[in-house]
C-alpha cells in the first residue's frame, strides 16, 4: 500500500512540475508577444494565464494588451472584475480612468481619478498605494494630489514630503520640490544629509548651473527667513562647497561658528578641503581665524601646524619661487617649533622645515642636522625615524652624495620590507640607479615593486620599468636618449627646471623618431605645470595623446589634464570630462580609482 501511495505522490508531483513548465513557457511566450507588439497573440495567452492565476502581474499585462489593441470594452470588463475581487483598493479606479483616458473619454477619466482620491481612508498604506498607482499610469499631478489629501486626512503637514518632492523632481519642477525638502529639514536637522543626497541628484545634470543657482537663492531666502534654524545655514554652506566656492563656504562656516558658539570644526573642515583644492588663501584665512580663538581652543596647535604647510604650499606653487617668502616661512617654522618644542610629536613639521632649508634655501647642512637630531631623538617611533632617513637620503642625493643616499634608502628598505615605507625607499633607490645610468639594476628593483601593495608606487614602478625596458638598446652601449632623459629627471628632482627642459628638448635632436618622445612630452608638461604655464602644459599633453595614443603614459596624460582643469584652471566640467575619459577608456589603469574618487568629489558625492 505504501508503494502505491509513493507512486501516486510521485505521479502528482511529476504532473505539477510539467504543468508548471508549460505555464512558464506560456508566460515567456506571452511576454515575448507583448514586447514584439503582437497583442492579439499576447491576449490569447494572458487571458488563459489570468484565469488560472488572477494576480496583478498577468492582470497588468492583459490590461495593457487590451488598451494597445484598442479593445476598451474588454479592458473595462477586466478592471471591473479586478475591482470586485479587491473592493478596498482604489488603484483599480485609477486603472478605469486610464482605460477611459486611452479611449479619449477625458471627463469620465477625471471623475474616476477624483473619486479615487475623495474616497481615500486615512491609512498610510492605502494613500501610498493609490499615489503609486497614479505614478505608474503616468499621472504625477494626481499622485501629488493624493499625497496632499493624505496629509489632510492624517493631519500631518510634513507627511509624504520625500514622495511629493520626488514626484516634483520627475516633473522637472525644482522649486516646489525644494519647498518639500525645506519642510523636512525645518523640523529635523537629522534628515539634512538625506536631503543633501536628494539635492545632489538634481545637480548631477546641471550643465548651466541654473539648478544650483535656484537652490542657492531659495536656501538663502530660508536662512534670512529663519536665522535661528541651523539646518538652512549648513545647507547653504554645503551648496558653496558643491560649487567649489570655498571663499563663500568659509564666510558661512565662520558665521555659523560665531552664531552657535562652536569650537571651529566646520572652519577647520573648510580649510582642509580648500587646501586639497589648492585654494591657499582661503585655507590660510581659515587657520588664522582658528588661531585667533586662542591657545585654549582644541584646534589651536593643529591649526598652527597646518597653516605652515599651507603657506609653504602657496609659496612653492607660484613660479618662480620667491626666496624672500621662503625665508619668512623659514622663520615661522623656527618660531612654531621653538614654541612647541623640538620633539617627535611634530616630526612631520621638522621634516618639512628641513626640506625647505635643503631644497630651497641652500642650507643643506642645517637640514641634515635637523634630521639627524630627529632620528637620534629618544622615543621616536620607528615609522618617523624611517621617514626622516628617507628625507635625509633625498638631501644626500640632491647634493650628489649618491652612495650615502643609497645606503639610507637600503636601511629603510631592509627595516620595512613589506610596508609602504620600504616600498617607497626601494623605489627611490631604483630612481637613484636610473639617474646615474645603472639601468639594469634599476629595472631589477622596479620589477620587484611592480607587485607592491601600494597602488601608486606599483604604478610608478611599472611605468619607469617599461620606460627603461622599451628604450634600453643592448646594441647601443651609450643609450644616449635614455641617458639624457634620466639626466633631465634628476634635474627636475633638483628644482633645475630650465636645464631639465633644455635636456629634454635635446632628445628630439637624437633622430626623427625615438620611443622616448611621448615620455619627453609628458615630462615637459609636468614642468610647465610647476611653472604655472597651465595652457602650455595642456597643449603638450593633448599633443602627446594625439601622436602617441597607445603609449605607456597616455592614462597619466589624461589624469594630469584633469588635474590642471580641476586645481588650476578651475574648470569643473572640463575636469570631470577628462577624469571620465580616463575612467571609461583605461579601466585597468591604477589611476582609475583616484580619478573616479575625484570625479565623485567634483560631482558632490563625497562632500556631504
Amino acid at each position: 500500500m505504501r508503494f502505491f501511495s509513493a507512486i501516486f505522490l510521485f505521479f502528482t508531483l511529476f504532473c505539477q512540475f510539467h504543468i508548471g513548465l508549460a505555464q512558464n513557457s506560456d508566460e515567456q511566450m506571452a511576454v515575448q508577444y507583448y514586447n514584439n507588439r503582437e497583442y492579439e497573440k499576447a491576449i490569447e495567452l494572458f487571458e488563459k494565464l489570468y484565469d488560472k492565476r488572477p494576480d496583478s502581474y498577468f492582470y497588468t499585462y492583459l490590461l495593457f494588451s487590451y488598451v494597445e489593441q484598442k479593445d476598451f470594452r474588454s479592458a473595462e470588463r477586466l478592471v471591473k472584475k479586478q475591482q470586485k475581487k479587491f473592493p478596498r483598493l482604489a488603484r483599480y479606479k485609477v486603472d478605469m480612468g486610464y482605460v477611459y483616458e486611452s479611449n479619449n473619454q477625458i471627463s469620465k477619466a477625471s471623475k474616476e481619478y477624483e473619486d479615487a482620491i475623495k474616497s481615500m481612508p486615512a491609512e498610510r498604506f492605502y494613500i501610498s498605494d493609490l499615489a503609486n498607482a497614479f505614478a505608474s499610469r503616468r499621472q504625477p499631478e494626481y499622485a501629488i494630489q493624493t499625497y496632499q489629501q493624505g496629509r489632510k486626512l492624517m493631519r500631518s503637514p510634513t507627511e509624504f514630503t520625500y514622495e511629493i518632492a520626488g514626484t516634483y523632481e520627475r516633473l522637472g519642477q525644482v522649486e516646489p520640490a525644494l519647498e518639500e525638502y525645506f519642510k523636512i529639514i525645518d523640523n529635523n536637522l537629522q534628515d539634512l544629509i538625506s536631503v543633501q543626497n536628494r539635492l545632489q541628484n538634481l545637480l548631477l545634470n546641471d550643465e548651466d548651473n541654473s539648478i544650483y543657482e535656484l537652490i542657492r537663492v531659495n536656501t538663502l531666502k530660508q536662512t534670512q527667513k529663519h536665522p535661528d534654524k541651523l539646518s538652512f545655514s549648513i545647507l547653504l554652506l554645503w551648496l558653496s562647497v558643491q560649487n567649489l566656492d570655498f571663499e563663500t563656504a568659509l564666510f558661512q562656516a565662520k558665521a555659523i561658528d560665531r552664531r552657535y558658539k562652536e569650537n571651529g570644526d566646520r572652519v577647520f573642515d573648510i580649510a582642509k578641503v580648500a587646501a586639497q583644492n589648492k585654494q591657499w588663501d582661503v585655507a590660510i584665512d581659515a587657520y588664522q581665524y582658528l588661531l585667533a580663538k586662542g591657545k585654549d581652543n582644541t584646534l589651536y596647535v593643529l591649526s598652527q601646524l597646518e597653516l605652515l604647510k599651507v603657506r609653504f604650499g602657496k609659496i612653492t606653487s607660484s613660479y618662480p619661487v620667491q626666496i624672500s617668502n621662503l625665508k619668512q616661512i623659514d622663520k615661522e617654522y623656527f618660531k612654531v617649533i621653538n614654541e612647541i618644542g623640538f620633539n617627535p610629536g611634530i616630526a612631520d613639521i621638522i621634516r618639512n622645515h628641513a626640506h625647505i632649508n635643503a631644497f630651497y634655501l641652500n642650507k643643506d647642512q642645517l637640514a641634515m642636522q635637523m634630521l639627524d637630531s630627529l632620528i637620534a631623538y629618544p622615543g621616536i617611533s620607528a615609522h618617523d625615524k624611517a621617514l626622516s632617513k628617507i628625507d635625509l637620503a633625498d638631501i644626500k642625493l640632491f647634493n650628489d652624495e649618491v652612495w650615502d643616499a643609497a645606503l639610507l634608502y637600503a636601511q629603510v628598505d631592509k627595516d620595512f620590507p613589506n610596508d609602504t615605507l620600504g616600498h617607497t625607499a626601494k623605489f627611490k633607490s631604483a630612481k637613484l640607479s636610473f639617474y646615474i645610468g645603472e639601468f639594469e639594476w634599476a629595472k631589477a628593483q622596479l620589477d620587484i615593486l611592480r607587485s607592491a601593495t601600494t597602488r601608486l608606487i606599483a604604478n610608478d614602478a611599472m611605468e619607469l620599468y617599461f620606460t627603461i625596458d622599451d628604450n634600453l638598446d643592448e646594441e647601443d652601449e651609450i643609450n644616449k636618449a635614455l641617458q639624457m632623459y634620466a639626466r633631465a629627471d634628476l634635474l627636475i628632482f633638483k628644482n633645475q627646471d630650465e636645464k631639465a627642459l633644455q635636456t629634454l628638448d635635446s632628445i628630439f635632436m637624437v633622430g626623427l623618431y625615438d620611443s622616448l618622445f611621448d615620455e619627453v612630452l609628458y615630462k615637459k608638461a609636468e614642468i610647465k605645470v610647476k611653472q604655472g604655464l597651465y595652457n602650455e602644459a595642456d597643449s603638450l599633453l593633448n599633443r602627446m595623446i594625439a601622436f602617441y595614443p597607445s603609449e605607456l603614459y597616455v592614462d597619466d596624460a589624461w589624469f594630469l589634464r584633469a588635474e590642471i582643469q580641476h586645481f588650476y584652471l578651475k574648470n569643473k566640467s572640463k575636469a570631470m570630462e577628462f577624469y571620465q575619459e580616463l575612467i571609461s577608456n583605461f579601466p585597468g589603469s591604477l589611476l582609475t580609482q583616484e580619478a573616479r574618487q575625484r570625479y565623485r568629489v567634483l560631482r558632490g558625492d563625497a562632500l556631504n
